[in-house]
């Protein structure tokens, strides 16, 4: 996709951009991996969704019409499988009964929950796999972000500062202004940090954050959420602070410690040594810029299942929670979200 010139000028350049390239996306092309991709981001900005209500239908009957056709005619559907199974899971309950997203907020420590109920049909692909290795061989057979379907939810690609950037759409986000960052897709780097990627990172995240207001960038590694084992960074735009940036925690200068252990720097040398002893530990880990500084928590291998919480990665870790379960969403305690934090933190 093209991109104008102005996308990175500001988060309203940045908004409006990302706005019409899911709206251009649903009135050109009628995929199954397309229309979840646009469903998914509209029922988060409801005028959005209102404003376009009228495409997303039209192509949610072109599609399953031609589903029914292949079904009666025993002919096989044309798509990625997870996205035909996802599509399947959607016309199962109904476009109309596919609720929006919704946000509790909880006054102490900052707390946020969200009910996102999509993503109950996301694949869950490597997030669920125990993994021995934080440092796993490329596997171009497995899903990673060359493959040619997911060309066309690309966002923007350029090159920028020597590197060839690509920031996708998230199928299933969680935050407003979701992206995949791939740099140098091509080179089919794995989900391991080298310091020449951390850097340029940081640099990219020190002079786009100057522009576009309340941006985040984050990363987890493999064994702490991360589901595609193709590098790849996270970013959206969050503007109700997160809470591990909160003054309240003692890593921030507070008085209260946070549940799970939390590093923060603010130079780029004393941090790549950090998470450079941390690969070499084997031990997982997420990151998350946002502000002035870098967050970064260490994490148990292991996959730790929590009944409440059953998905964490770098947004939960940083006090944020998508739930697909709508009960948990409402009944959810604060008890709760710091007993999941420490589970999976390593002490």
């Amino acid at each position: 996709m093209a991109m104008n010139s102005n996308t990175f000028d500001s988060a309203d350049e940045f908004k409006k951009a990302f706005n019409s390239g899911l709206v251009q996306l649903i009135s050109t092309n009628q995929s199954a991996g397309t229309f979840i991709l646009v469903l998914a981001n509209f029922i988060q900005h409801p005028l959005l969704y209102k404003e376009n209500q009228s495409l997303l239908s039209e192509a949610y009957f072109q599609l399953f019409s031609h589903y029914q056709q292949a079904l009666n005619s025993g002919v096989e559907i044309d798509g990625a499988a997870d996205d035909i199974n996802v599509m399947k899971s959607i016309f199962d309950i109904g476009l109309e009964n596919i609720k929006h997203s919704t946000v509790r907020y909880f006054d102490k420590d900052d707390w946020l929950v969200y009910f996102n109920h999509l993503r109950s049909f996301r694949p869950e692909r490597m997030s669920s796999q125990k993994v021995k290795s934080i440092n796993v061989e490329y596997d171009s057979k497995s899903f990673n972000f060359n493959k040619p379907f997911l060309k066309k939810e690309i966002f923007i690609e350029q090159v920028l500062n020597k590197k060839k950037v690509s920031l996708l759409y998230n199928k299933f986000p969680f935050a407003d202004y979701h992206g995949l960052l791939v740099i140098d897709r091509e080179k089919e780097y794995n989900q391991y940090l080298s310091e020449d990627i951390f850097c340029y990172t940081w640099d990219l995240y020190t002079n786009l954050k100057e522009r576009i207001e309340n941006l985040v960038i984050s990363y987890n590694s493999l064994g702490a959420g991360a589901s595609v084992n193709h590098l790849h960074f996270q970013t959206c735009i969050i503007d109700r602070a997160l809470s591990i940036s909160s003054e309240s925690w003692a890593h921030n200068g507070g008085d209260n410690k946070y549940p799970a252990e939390c590093a923060v720097f603010n130079t780029i040398t004393e941090a790549w040594h950090f998470i450079n002893d941390l690969q070499l530990k084997n031990t997982a880990f997420n990151l998350i810029y946002t502000g002035e500084y870098l967050y970064c928590l260490p994490r148990k291998l292991e996959i730790v299942k929590n009944k409440f919480i059953p998905q964490i990665g770098w947004f939960e870790m940083a006090g944020s929670f998508s739930l697909a379960d709508e009960e948990n969403y409402f009944s959810l305690e604060e008890s709760q979200i710091k007993d999941a934090l420490r589970e999976v933190s390593q002490v």
